[in-house]
C-alpha cells in the first residue's frame, strides 16, 4: 500500500491501519509507535497532522514488515512533492538508509522545501558515529535518538523507535526557535546516554547525535543535553532557518499576473516577511540581495542572524567575611 494517507489524530489512524482482520501484528513498528508520535505533553502540543507510507509487503497473503533501502527509496519518491517539516521513519537506521534519506532531503531544500529527520541511528563505535555526523554536516538532522526514554508509569523504557516517534512528536509541537537544551523533560524518569553509551558518550556529544542524561537520580529527573546537531548548531537554530527558507519561497504569488519578478517588488515582501520574523523572535536580522534570474524568475541571497543560546553558565564566587559589632 505504497500510498500517501493523512491523518490529524490517533483514532482515525490506528483504526484505518488495521490489516483487513482488524488486527495488527507486532512486527509493525509504525504502527506502534503512532501513539507517540500523537502524545501530547505539557509544554508541547504535539503533531497536527502525519504523513504516513505504509511500507508493508505482501506475498500470497502473507506480510512482510522488514525495512529495506529498496523499501525507504520507494517512500521517500513518494515524499518529494510533499510539504511537511519533519520526517520520522520507524526503523534503526544505518549508514545506507541515511544517506537515501540526505539525498532526498538535499534535493527538497534547494526547491525549497525542507525538513528535517528525527529517527533512531544505529551506533557501534567511534567510527559510526563520525560517520553520520559527515552525512548531515550540511543540516538535515533535528534528532538523531541514541538512548531509549523511559516514561513515568512506565517498568520498561520504550524501545529506541517509539522513543524515536515520541521525540517527533514532543519536537513538532514546539516553536521552531523554541531550544530544548538543558531542559528538563517531564514525566521522563530514563534512561542516560552516558549510562547507555559510556564508550561513546563524548563522540555522540561532539558529533551532535541527540543525547540525554540523569540530572538528579533520586527524583528521577532527566534533561536534554546541549542538543547540538551534526552542523554544530542547536536544533533551535536549524528549525528556524529551515521554516524561512520554505516560507521565503513566497509560493503564494507564482502565477499572480499582478506580481512582477522584479527586485523592488520581491524586496518589498521580503521586507515584510523581515519585520515579521524580527517581531515573532525567530531573528534578530536578515539581509538579502535580491536579483532577477529572467522575466519569470528572481534569486534572492539571503544572510540570517539568528539568536544563539546559552549553553553553560560558569561562576567564580568570592566570599568577604563581614564583622559584625558586638555592644
Amino acid at each position: 500500500d505504497n500510498q500517501i494517507k493523512s491523518y490529524n489524530n490517533i483514532r482515525t489512524a490506528l483504526a484505518e491501519l488495521k490489516d483487513e482482520e482488524g488486527t495488527v501484528s507486532e512486527e509493525a513498528k509504525g504502527y506502534h509507535s503512532l501513539e507517540y508520535l500523537f502524545s501530547k505533553h505539557d509544554n508541547s502540543l504535539g503533531v497536527e497532522e502525519v504523513l504516513i507510507i505504509n511500507t508493508t509487503t505482501s506475498d500470497a497473503g502473507t506480510k512482510d514488515y522488514t525495512s529495506t533501502n529498496e523499501k525507504l527509496a520507494d517512500a521517500l519518491d513518494l515524499l518529494e512533492d510533499e510539504h511537511f517539516n519533519i520526517l520520522y521513519v520507524a526503523d534503526i537506521l544505518d549508514e545506507s538508509k541515511l544517506t537515501n534519506i540526505k539525498t532526498l532531503r538535499n534535493s527538497m531544500y534547494k526547491n525549497q522545501f525542507p525538513w528535517g529527520l528525527i529517527s533512531a541511528v544505529k551506533i557501534e563505535s567511534k567510527e559510526e558515529i563520525e560517520t553520520i555526523n559527515g552525512i548531515f554536516k550540511t543540516g538535515g538532522a533535528y534528532k538523531l535518538v541514541t538512548t531509549p526514554k523511559q516514561l513515568a508509569g512506565d517498568a520498561e523504557p520504550l524501545n529506541l523507535i517509539n522513543t524515536a516517534a515520541w521525540e517527533a512528536g514532543y519536537t513538532a509541537g514546539k516553536m521552531v526557535n523554541e531550544s530544548e537544551t538543558g531542559k528538563t523533560i517531564n514525566n521522563v524518569i530514563g534512561v542516560g546516554t552516558k549510562d547507555e553509551y559510556p564508550g561513546l558518550y563524548q563522540d555522540i556529544l561532539e558529533n551532535g547525535l541527540h543525547s540525554q542524561k540523569i540530572y538528579n537520580r533520586r527524583l528521577k529527573e532527566v534533561r536534554v543535553n546541549n542538543i547540538k546537531t551534526p552542523t554544530g548548531k542547536d536544533m533551535s537554530i536549524e528549525r528556524t532557518k529551515d521554516f524561512i527558507v520554505g516560507d521565503l519561497a513566497l509560493r503564494d504569488i507564482y502565477g499572480d499576473p499582478n506580481t512582477k519578478p522584479t527586485r523592488e517588488g520581491i524586496g518589498g515582501m521580503f521586507s515584510y516577511k523581515k519585520d515579521e520574523y524580527v517581531r515573532l523572535g525567530l531573528i534578530e536580522d536578515m539581509d538579502y540581495d535580491i536579483t532577477a534570474c529572467n522575466d519569470k524568475c528572481v534569486k534572492a541571497e539571503l544572510e540570517l542572524f539568528i539568536p544563539d543560546i546559552i549553553t553553560e553558565v560558569r561562576l567564580f564566587v568570592k566570599v568577604t567575611p563581614s564583622s559584625v559589632e558586638v555592644v
